[in-house]
Order: C-alpha cells, then structure tokens, then sequence
C-alpha cells in the first residue's frame, strides 16, 4: 500500500502500534504498518518523530515532494546502505567498457520505449496521423544515430547520447501533440514550473516515479548521486534520472490515457501567471492511475511481473553488472 497525504493539516502519529492520519473535518484513519510500502508527504503534513523511528524499522519509505509532484528527498533505512565493496565497484564504474555499452543501450531503449508508445496510439480516434508519423521518422534517425556510434572514450559519448536523447524528445513530445485533445496540447516541455495542464500532469506522475526508482537504488546498495549519463551534480540522485529515462513511458501511457478520455475538468488545474498546478483531485486522480498502471503484472525482458516490480528487478540487475564490470 502507498499512502500519498497531500491535505493542508494533514497531521501523523503512531497509536497502540498503528499509523494514525488525523485530517481536518474528517474522521481519523489507522493503518498497520506492515501493509504500507511507501508514504509520501507535502509540506503542509506534520508527523511525529515517532512516525519516521517507526517508518524506517519497518523498512517503510518516506518521500518528500511538492504539490506539483518534484521530489525532495526521503528517509530510509540504514540497512539499504551497508554494501560497501557494491560502492566502490560503483565509483569505479565509468571506466569500464561496460559502462560504454550500458549508457548507450539506456538511450537507445528510451528511443525505442517512445515509438512504441507512440504507436500504441496510432489507429486511436483523432490522432494526426501526418504529425504523428513525422515525430516517429525523427525518433528513427535518433536512434539510427545512436546505434552507430563509436569511440570509447566515455565523456564524449555521453555527451553524443544526450544530444541525441534530447533530439529524439522534442520529436516525442511533437508526437504526444499529434495524440492529445486540443486543451492538452503544448508548445513545449516545461518542468518546475509546468506551463500548461499536460505537462503538469506529467511533472506529477515523474515525481512518483523518482521516488519509487531512487528507493529501488537505494534498496540494490547502491548510491543515487553517482550517475553515468547525466553529469553528476553536487546533492542530486543523478543515477535516479538515469534510470528513469527507461521508464518514463508507463507514466506516459496512462496520462496519456487520462487526458484523452478527458476526464480532468479545467477547474482541476490552478493556472497563475507563469504556471500551471494541479488541484488536490487532480492529484489523487494521477497518483491513483499512475500507481495502478504499475501494478499491472506485465512480461518485460522475459519476465511476468508487476512493472513496479520490473524496476527493483533492473536495478538489483544494474548493480550486478557493476560487480562484474
């Protein structure tokens, strides 16, 4: 079970051993914490010290975000942390052919990952075809391009892989338009703040997913902030938005889903001068599709599992080849 608490004055203690949620002019909630996988709090919650003692002895994740979704870091236990031979195999990782080969199969598959969604969409009623079918070309020649790079000197291959990953995204995201409703559609992607009401929608439903993958790193031993193809930066879990760019896609499809079927009224989004927010249904909406998409049992690499339990799986599998890099 995840618990997402986003109400103003939302407040948490612990009671004859359970979780209690004291929300204003609503009854209390308990909850077992051997049932709860992760909790996710805003700014406008308050907790006891007792809440997180007892959180982190039951290996439970506590994850800070925003109303708009960003994430803020998270407490976990001491226990995700004691592989110390993983670490340094780790820090020692971006000098092995491995990590050469590894950096480009990311972006390569992020590619692929985003002409397959786009394709899934492709006989769906008011999609533009002509539109659509331009941004596939140009995720194909991204990924054309990727394939035949050469060099072995790690810097500059990164280097080559974000300017592709970043040509193939603006053909995406042009795809993305070709698929959504006019309200949805943007010129744009526009992060912390979101412009406009899809890609707050996106914001949102990304922030779950960084928490879920930087808690599976954590959970494999190893460290979030050493990343491979993103340029390490003093305080962020690079290796998170690493990871992440194979998985975005199944936050995609189900917002996808969501803003298709037109289910958000326009008064779920707050539009201020320069951004775009989601309300607190809006909120509850996202995390719940989002949550259930990856729920879903799927076959992914010749396994039948959740997807959430897909991304454990890859980064348990990620620090093995570290170890035998």
């Amino acid at each position: 079970m995840n618990l997402r608490l986003t109400e103003p004055g939302t407040r948490l203690h612990v009671r004859n051993g359970l979780l209690l949620v004291q929300r204003k002019d609503q009854a209390d909630l308990s909850f077992s914490f051997e049932d709860i996988k992760r909790i996710y709090l805003t700014r406008r919650c308050t907790l006891s010290g007792e809440v997180l003692f007892t959180a982190v002895r039951h290996q439970i994740e506590v994850i800070l975000a925003d109303r708009r979704g960003k994430h803020y870091g998270s407490f976990y236990s001491e226990e995700y942390k004691d592989k110390g031979s993983l670490r340094k195999a780790q820090a020692l990782f971006h000098h092995t052919e491995s990590a050469l080969n590894w950096v480009t199969e990311l972006v390569g598959q992020k590619l692929l990952n985003q002409m397959l969604l786009l394709h899934a969409f492709a006989n769906e009623k008011g999609v533009e075809l002509d539109k659509l079918n331009a941004a596939l070309g140009g995720i194909q020649r991204a990924y054309n391009r990727v394939q035949g790079l050469e060099g072995k000197n790690l810097m500059q291959r990164c280097a080559s892989l974000r300017g592709m990953e970043g040509t193939g995204s603006v053909h995406y995201f042009k795809g993305l338009n070709a698929l959504l409703p006019e309200f949805y559609r943007f010129e744009k992607r526009s992060q912390h703040p979101a412009v406009d009401p899809f890609n707050a929608l996106l914001n949102y439903g990304y922030g779950i997913l960084y928490g879920i993958i930087e808690a599976d790193l954590l959970k494999a031993g190893l460290d979030p902030s050493m990343g491979v193809l993103h340029a390490d930066s003093y305080g962020k879990p690079v290796l998170t938005f690493d990871i992440i760019e194979l998985f975005r896609w199944w936050v995609d499809y189900p917002l996808i889903e969501l803003a298709r079927a037109e289910l958000f009224d326009p008064g779920f989004f707050e539009f201020n001068e320069d951004s775009c927010t989601l309300d607190i249904s809006a909120r509850r909406v996202v995390a719940q599709s989002v949550h259930s998409f990856l729920s879903q049992t799927v076959e992914w690499r010749g396994l039948s599992r959740s997807r959430e339990n897909h991304i454990q799986n890859y980064c348990h599998q990620f620090s093995d080849i570290i170890l035998t890099a």
